[in-house]
């Protein structure tokens, strides 16, 4: 029987299934000091690393990702 919780890893960026790991980001603006769990696949993990997504709450204090330029 397959693991339940790697079916459910989907990519909070683009929705894929491949290759999901959970990371704990900080530096979210507005609140920069707080810690936020996201699944990020390998290309938006290291997108974020390399600081070409951010990463912002809207006013409904929901996660929104932003691509600083086009991710491959």
């Amino acid at each position: 029987m397959p693991n339940q919780d790697a079916l459910d890893k989907t990519c909070s960026v683009c929705g894929s299934k491949e290759s999901v790991e959970i990371e704990t980001v900080t530096n979210v603006m507005p609140a920069p000091e707080e810690m936020f769990p996201v699944l990020l696949c390998r290309k938006h993990k290291k997108a974020l690393q390399e600081k070409f997504l951010d990463i912002t709450l809207d006013k409904a204090g929901r996660l929104c990702f932003v691509p600083k330029k086009k991710i491959v």
